[in-house]
């Protein structure tokens, strides 16, 4: 496995390994793999993320963005646009399930 982003919900570890096969969740006594997930094919790790107590949220390069369920891994929703693509000084923040970001030019995105 490889190195990436890391949050603790409950009793899951949620890993970004970004030398595959893309999100990882492991269960916090044992670290036995509960779930593995790619959400894209052609994408590096997520840049930025965010987490609450059943959804983890990623930002990821090139305007993409997406939401896991936290027990079992699988994609609640995924959204890719060419408007949405982050630059220097762009974010993403949680506000109970709105998932917001700013893209490069400015744009706010608010996903729930």
């Amino acid at each position: 496995m490889g190195g990436g982003w890391a949050s603790v919900v409950d009793s899951v570890v949620v890993i970004d390994d970004f030398r595959g096969p893309g999100f990882v969740g492991l269960d916090r006594d044992t670290g036995e793999r509960l779930w593995a997930t790619e959400i894209w094919d052609d994408s590096f790790g997520a840049i930025f993320w965010a987490s609450d107590e059943d959804t983890v949220y990623t930002a990821h390069d090139g305007g993409m963005t997406a939401a896991l369920d936290i027990t079992d891994g699988s994609v609640k929703w995924r959204l890719n646009t060419d408007e949405m693509e982050w630059g220097l000084g762009s974010g993403c923040a949680l506000a109970d399930d709105l998932w917001l970001t700013v893209g490069r030019d400015g744009t706010l995105f608010a996903i729930s």
